[in-house]
């Protein structure tokens, strides 16, 4: 039974050291591609939205100049106002081919986020795994290390009738069956788990998961794991990158 529980330690370190592997190239996969891709994509949106909102408001200031221009000149054209009707002409241009890189922007933006959020899942997965192995392996050796002492406590406790308890029998006959015996037995020691328990329950890590430093934290850079798209949304988002596409 000894050998059974250290190799059992040993089976869980192992998956651990297998997880984490495959925590890594997760974190490699996306934090080097897609997520990578997000962060510029969406950096460029910003530079883009700002730049759009100053040529919009250089649209305004230059149609403003030019009808001060035109009602000064007495709507005739000269040349402050053939001057002030071109700067708003070269304005509009500048807005609408800032509106036109915005709006290709958000279409690779959308690409980006479809393979993003499929390697962002499989990264928050494989850290979910990793920590699961981790916690594993970490009660595998609790149970190596004073496993034996806790089981021969428990095993003393067998031979102890409860005090409280009408399952008893004080006349020493023995339970009607297998199964009731056993039930008898681990409810004598039954105090043991509960005080792990309370144990268990008073430590910091009960409340709140624990960082571990094996497994990183999962980071998903510019994103949140509420912006990861579902497979509902990818598909939505699929379907309107496909419309774009096939739009005159």
């Amino acid at each position: 039974m000894q050998h059974d529980i250290h190799a059992q330690a040993q089976r869980a370190q192992a998956e651990l050291q297998q997880a984490v592997a495959r925590l890594d190239a997760a974190r490699a996969a996306y934090q080097d591609g897609a997520g990578a891709q997000v962060g510029q994509a969406l950096a460029r949106q910003a530079d883009l939205q700002r730049k759009s909102a100053t040529a919009d408001a250089e649209v305004q200031a230059a149609d403003a100049a030019f009808r001060a221009a035109f009602e000064a000149a007495g709507f005739e054209r000269t040349d402050a106002v053939r001057a002030a009707q071109r700067r708003k002409g070269d304005a509009q241009d500048l807005a609408e081919a800032t509106r036109a890189a915005l709006q290709r922007c958000g279409t690779h933006l959308g690409r980006d986020m479809i393979e993003a959020s499929a390697q962002g899942r499989a990264y928050l997965w494989a850290h979910e795994k990793a920590y699961a192995a981790y916690a594993r392996a970490q009660a595998h050796q609790a149970i190596a290390e004073a496993g034996a002492q806790i089981a021969r406590a428990m095993a003393l406790m067998a031979h102890v009738p409860l005090d409280d308890s009408g399952h008893e029998d004080w006349q020493g006959r023995p339970s009607p069956s297998e199964a009731t015996a056993h039930e008898l037995k681990a409810a004598r020691s039954a105090f043991i788990l509960q005080a792990l328990t309370e144990l268990a329950t008073a430590r910091p890590e009960y409340a709140t998961r624990p960082h571990v430093e094996m497994l990183g934290a999962c980071d998903l850079g510019p994103l949140t794991e509420r912006e990861l798209l579902t497979p509902g949304q990818v598909h939505m988002a699929r379907h309107k990158l496909e419309k774009l596409a096939t739009a005159p």
